[in-house]
């Protein structure tokens, strides 16, 4: 019998604008260390005094998405590692998958780990 866990992981996110361009730094942080930083930018019209907020959504959801994609690589990284054979990060994105060109034993481990 398995016994429950918990952990807190999370997500730093620091703003800044300079020349036109809103800039979101993002940082992953667990109770070991720090290890996965992304950083998104947007442009911002400085005509309009109400785009920074929008300029730094747009940046932060930016660096976000490259965040997750680096997650994704990590562990697909990781299961490759443990399985021995290469599992690319795309199996394990939400949505419909692609047909399939991989073997079965890759299907499994990214319906296995889709779970979670």
């Amino acid at each position: 019998m398995s016994h429950p866990t918990a952990t807190t992981w999370w997500v730093e996110v620091f703003l800044g604008a300079s020349d036109g361009i809103a800039t979101a730094h993002a940082k992953l942080h667990n109770h070991e260390h720090t290890n996965v930083g992304t950083t998104g930018e947007a442009r911002v019209d400085s005509q309009d005094p109400d785009v920074l907020g929008v300029g730094y959504e747009l940046a932060t959801a930016r660096a976000l998405m490259a965040l997750a994609q680096q997650l994704l690589e990590s562990a697909a990284g990781d299961i490759g590692g443990s399985t021995g054979e290469s599992v690319p990060a795309a199996d394990f994105l939400p949505g419909p998958r692609p047909a399939p060109d991989t073997t079965q034993r890759h299907q499994d481990a990214a319906t296995w780990w889709s779970a979670f």
